[in-house]
């Protein structure tokens, strides 16, 4: 028979060894395990499996997700082992971690879920750095202004394709910058992303003054009767002759641009759409490629219900465009007007995207068209 003090001693060892056991399992993770770690990009998920001898399972895990801006995010799984990233937004380093140890690594980018904002750890071009110039316009007997957005690491020695955007009604040069009726636009973060995410080249974009008259202002209007004079549309389709008679001539000068027209594009909302659609059609060689979101009316009372469309045609010779992208939101008063610029493409054979978004007349519209635009231009 075992003398006490040695079952005593025996007893203690078993003990000291268990906790080494452990503490080796939770600082060096000695123990067998499986782990696997998939990353679903377009589903913002990280799908962690794990099993270990010691009993922790993949809700014991802990992803840390460090972005280019250097910032380290800590998130749990369900007990799925699913990692929600619906808040991140960027380039990540993940690191699966089983107290504070590493047990994989893996990378995933995943898309901001809404374009028209910064994302930390990219370069844009914002505030300051948005150049605000002023260029003579014999069209409208002054000067006038625009906005150019150039790409944040702009280079002299390289030429880029040229993005003009058009404004609506009662906006300005800065509506695509700094937004409408209180909500963002943010045209500079959304070509920004379209860059970082998905590839679309750089290009420069210039926001275009469409009230083309030498004081930039818009004559008196209302949205009752009598509405709007001709005044309001004649000082708005000055817009196409201003662009290429002297606002192009300014910028293709003082800026490195690629000038054929498959590397010029125009796009606008609401009255800009109806100008962006004019100015291309009647400058089939200098653009070759329009976006029109939300079309106003092309009636002489632009605010009106009318939904008259022009008779757009191709010019004889002309090689068409590249892309055209007609766009509006199903809620809108000026569905109509979309809807038949989508019928006159389709009778003179011009193929286009014609998108039917939830949204009424709204920049949530106008940030998603402009997103998708820049994904098929200059391609």
């Amino acid at each position: 028979m075992k003398k006490p003090y040695v079952v005593f001693l025996l007893f203690i060892f078993i003990v000291i060894l268990s906790a080494a056991t452990l503490s080796a399992c939770d600082e060096k993770h000695s123990h067998a395990t499986e782990i696997g770690c998939t990353v679903s990009e377009d589903d913002r998920e990280v799908i962690l499996t794990y099993s270990c001898s010691c009993g922790a399972t993949a809700s014991s895990l802990t992803a840390e997700f460090t972005g280019r801006s250097g910032e380290t995010t800590a998130l749990l799984p369900d007990e799925d082992g699913i990692v929600g990233c619906y808040s991140l937004a960027g380039e990540f380093d993940i690191a699966v971690k089983l107290d504070g140890t590493v047990l994989c690594e893996t990378h995933a980018v995943f898309k901001p879920l809404s374009y028209n904002s910064a994302v930390a750890g990219y370069d844009y071009t914002e505030g300051s750095e948005i150049e605000r110039i002023t260029y003579p316009s014999s069209v409208a007997g002054g000067n006038k202004h625009a906005n150019v957005v150039l790409p944040p690491d702009y280079d002299e020695s390289k030429h880029y394709p040229v993005l003009y955007l058009l404004h609506g009604l009662s906006c300005d040069e800065n509506a695509w910058l700094d937004g409408v009726y209180g909500f963002s636009m943010g045209a500079q973060y959304i070509v920004g992303n379209a860059h970082y995410f998905d590839g679309a080249p750089e290009m420069i974009v210039v926001c275009v003054n469409s009230l083309v008259n030498a004081t930039e202002t818009e004559p008196e209007w209302s949205m009752l009767p009598p509405s709007a004079p001709p005044e309001l549309a004649q000082t708005y389709d000055l817009t196409g002759r201003d662009i290429v008679e002297c606002l192009m001539p300014y910028i293709n000068s003082h800026y490195s641009t690629l000038t054929d027209k498959h590397n010029t594009a125009i796009a606008g909302f609401s009255m800009g759409g109806r100008e962006a659609m004019l100015t291309a059609f009647d400058y089939q060689d200098v653009f070759g490629s329009v976006g029109a979101f939300s079309s106003a009316s092309f009636g002489e009372n632009v605010v009106s219900s009318s939904t008259y469309v022009p008779d757009f045609t191709i010019d004889e010779g002309s090689d068409g465009f590249d892309y055209v992208q007609i766009t509006v939101g199903m809620l809108d008063t000026l569905l109509g007007v979309s809807a038949n610029i989508s019928d006159r493409l389709d009778e003179i054979g011009v193929e286009h995207k014609y998108n039917i978004l939830l949204g009424s007349h709204d920049p949530s519209v106008w940030n998603y068209a402009l997103q998708t635009f820049v994904l098929k231009i200059f391609r």
